[in-house]
């Protein structure tokens, strides 16, 4: 099984967490900025934006690869 991550009191597995971490970068596209896509995203699955905005900047900082295999900083670059 994966890791899970633990928001107090809830603990979220690892795919739920690498599932909205993916659902962020996916649809940020379609709202006036990244939060709104974090808070609409959250509602969605039932935990706080604070949790997922924490997630996604995890993520970003980890230079863990997004939807289609690139990492932030390189998406950045494309920009």
């Amino acid at each position: 099984t994966g890791v899970q991550t633990c928001a107090l009191p809830i603990c979220y597995p690892k795919e739920i967490r690498d599932k909205a971490v993916r659902m962020v970068d996916e649809h940020q596209g379609e709202y006036p900025s990244q939060w709104a896509c974090i808070i609409s995203i959250a509602e969605k699955l039932g935990m706080t934006p604070e949790t997922l905005r924490k997630w996604v900047r995890t993520a970003e900082d980890a230079g863990e690869p997004l939807k289609d295999g690139m990492t932030a900083a390189e998406h950045m670059k494309q920009l």
